[in-house]
């Protein structure tokens, strides 16, 4: 496909492992491939340690790549405690992140995440958010648990989109056998200032970006409070005809021209 990339990663699955194992997504060097044969290495011996054997069944190897220097410009975030201003969008749309510490790129990923994936009553994300009653520090034990998973460092001053959410797109949709994209927004204009993931994906990601600082999102509509098309990135006013000049029916007919070749 002409693609070259920069970063490399992979997940190991098979019936003897009690669940995959993801090696994180790295830069790719002239030792890359013996740093990620030595990580195989450790699973087999640590297998081999429990009286198991990972050689002894049939295992797959999900090789992931990224390129960064296709992906777009730095957005990076850090801690807000502080209200915000009033700003363009439909404020009430925003999974509202406010955290102590630099972790709220990873904090609006997952808690986006949770909402677009689990489909949970608004009570019981609420309770999520907020760390209340039987989900006391469960989010925060989800993100912490993302960003070891990944490789993220805990010491950085702030994150920046452009590095993390390739690793954390490619994590996803390796290990949960999914098509999830990510869409960032700013509080101008109608077009994300920041993207990532397969054009024919089904599950989009929403965050929203303001002063170094991010927020989830539910939905794009609510986001600008009115029909919106991830695909056109675009609002519209009727569906009826929206959906004639839609990018995303126009793909779906192009999958489906050549599945029938």
């Amino acid at each position: 496909m002409g693609v070259e990339p920069d970063q490399l990663g992979c997940i190991i699955s098979s019936q003897n492992l009690d669940s995959d194992v993801w090696i994180p997504v790295r830069e790719i060097t002239s030792n890359t491939i013996d740093s990620i044969l030595n990580q195989f290495l450790k699973v087999a011996q640590s297998k081999k340690q429990d009286n198991g054997m990972l050689w002894g069944a049939p295992f797959l190897v999900s090789v992931s790549t990224i390129q960064r220097s296709n992906t777009p410009r730095r957005v990076h975030g850090r801690g807000r405690n502080s209200s915000s201003k009033q700003l363009k969008i439909n404020d009430k749309s925003l999974i509202k992140i406010r955290n102590n510490d630099n972790y709220c790129l990873f904090y609006s990923l997952v808690a986006t995440f949770i909402y677009a994936t689990c489909l949970w009553p608004r009570w019981k994300f609420y309770d999520y958010i907020h760390s209340r009653f039987g989900m006391t520090n469960r989010f925060k034990k989800d993100t912490m648990d993302l960003m070891e998973s990944i490789g993220a460092p805990l010491n950085l001053d702030s994150y920046d989109a452009e590095e993390w959410i390739p690793i954390v797109v490619e994590y996803w949709n390796l290990l949960n056998k999914g098509w999830f994209k990510v869409f960032i927004f700013g509080d101008l204009g109608e077009k994300p200032i920041y993207k990532y993931g397969p054009d024919n994906f089904d599950t989009p990601i929403i965050l929203f970006y303001n002063k170094e600082h991010f927020d989830g999102v539910r939905r794009a509509s609510d986001l600008f409070s009115q029909p919106y098309c991830l695909s056109c990135e675009s609002v519209y006013n009727r569906k009826s005809n929206h959906s004639i000049s839609c990018k995303s029916r126009c793909l779906t007919v192009q999958g489906l021209a050549q599945v029938s070749m």
